[in-house]
């Protein structure tokens, strides 16, 4: 790890920056949640008095929600005007759907009363899912002004040469 960017949300670990023509970085790495946002998120969605059910189940489905992989990547040779022409960010996502079928599955270890929640909270707890992602999105946007720190840096050591 090279760099850690801290958020109100939680950190991005930068693994890597590679440079595209030597004047565009392009870093890799991890965004991690912060266990506060996401108990907070928890129980803004009526989740946290059931959490370790919901956070089990969740490991069951093998969605993990603490931390997700990105890379970036710079295209130039598109047709003008392409959608991804310039600088593109991959993310592993949060799986956001569950499916009856996963709960039924998960059921086979777990009391009546809690299968019963997991039933009634699905859409509470796709919707929690998809308020993680709307956070990682927003971290993106603490990683866009660390790039652009990584270009200025560049630009002032090239002024100072």
């Amino acid at each position: 790890m090279i760099d850690v960017i801290n958020t109100r949300y939680g950190d991005i670990a930068i693994e890597d920056v590679v440079w595209h023509r030597g004047i565009i970085p392009l870093p890799r790495g991890t965004m991690e949640v912060s266990d506060k946002v996401v108990e907070k998120l928890a129980k803004a969605y009526g989740l946290d008095k059931k959490w370790d059910l919901v956070r089990e189940f969740l490991e069951y489905c093998n969605i993990f929600i603490y931390s997700v992989d990105f890379s970036t990547s710079y295209t130039e040779f598109l047709y003008p005007g392409g959608p991804d022409l310039g600088f593109n960010c991959v993310v592993d996502w949060v799986e956001e759907s569950i499916s009856d079928d996963d709960i039924e599955d998960f059921s086979q270890y777990v009391s009546s009363r809690d299968r019963k929640f997991l039933k009634e909270n699905k859409k509470n707890i796709e919707d929690f899912l998809e308020g993680i992602n709307d956070i990682y999105y927003k971290m993106l946007g603490y990683l866009d002004d660390y790039i652009e720190s990584l270009k200025e840096e560049l630009y002032n050591e090239e002024e100072g040469d």
